[in-house]
């Protein structure tokens, strides 16, 4: 997935140094799917992470104490 959010970065960088208009449709749709790869990629990472933000999900022994 980084590699598609980077991918998009690329392009909405090209688009702005291209001068494109906030308006125009392929610039919003980059911007759009820009953003929502972002959030997809962060909520995956942070659900794999215990104890960030969170309660730790049932099961996980990260933080336990194994005897």
């Amino acid at each position: 997935m980084a590699p598609t959010l980077c991918y998009l970065s690329r392009l909405v960088q090209r688009l702005d140094a291209r001068s494109f208009p906030a308006d125009d449709r392929l610039y919003v749709a980059a911007l759009k799917a820009k953003a929502a790869m972002s959030e997809l990629v962060m909520t995956l990472h942070y659900l794999t992470c215990d104890c960030v933000g969170e309660p730790a999900r049932a099961g996980s022994r990260r933080w336990s104490v194994i005897p």
